[in-house]
């Protein structure tokens, strides 16, 4: 019963949605696209890209990382950090503009 009431809630938002859209609807059909190159030519020209590094992943930029290295330990670095909260030097949340 819940299923159903569940279904029945979203088909009418869902009809909804589509009938709060303003708007012409463009109902030109598409151009039909024909391929000159066989799925093999495709399969190697996509595995080249690929090992030349020319496909993207998404949003993703792989850059490399310079080594990073510190000549300080973890308890300076924490020290540091609590003598700059009592100089008044971190800011906190953001409308503290004081320590900047």
């Amino acid at each position: 019963m819940n299923a159903s009431k569940l279904f029945i809630a979203g088909a009418f938002a869902a009809l909804a949605a589509v009938g709060a859209q303003a708007g012409e609807v463009d109902l030109t059909p598409l151009p039909v696209f024909h391929s000159t190159a066989s799925v093999a030519q495709v399969r190697a020209e996509a595995a080249a890209a690929q090992q030349a590094g020319l496909i993207a992943h998404g949003n993703l930029v792989v850059a490399s990382q310079p080594e990073l290295s510190s000549t300080l330990t973890r308890a300076d670095v924490r020290n540091d950090a609590k003598v700059a909260l009592r100089a008044g030097q971190i800011a906190h949340g953001e409308g503290d503009l004081t320590a900047m």
